[in-house]
Parts: C-alpha cells; structure tokens; sequence
C-alpha cells in the first residue's frame, strides 16, 4: 500500500484510532487485500511541502 506522507507526518493523530495501520484498514473499499494494510506493507510517498507556500498560490498573492 502506498500511503500519503500526510499520513506519516501526523501518525500520532491516529493513535486514537489504533495508528495509520489501523485507519487505513477501517477505511480502505473492500478490493484492497487486508495484506497490503498491514504495517510493514505500507510505503509512504513524497510529500511537495512547496504545494503549501502560499507565494504559489492565486489567494497569496493578494
């Protein structure tokens, strides 16, 4: 499973929810083997933190 960054970066707020691992699978379609949801599946993407910066975006700019 690749998983966004977003969901590593703030792993801790999951806790709450048994972890990252835990969210996926109560929230994954039902066409995702369990196995890809376990821990040691899941692979994290990069993150462009730029998509942030509010220099780039049209409502920074005013």
């Amino acid at each position: 499973m690749r998983a966004s960054a977003i969901l590593k970066r703030f792993a801790d707020d999951f806790a709450g929810v048994g972890g990252v691992p835990a969210f996926l699978r109560a929230n994954a379609p039902p066409t995702v083997p369990r196995t890809a949801l376990e821990p040691r599946a899941i692979t994290y993407l990069d993150y462009d933190w730029s998509l942030n910066d509010r220099a780039r975006s049209p409502a920074g700019s005013r």
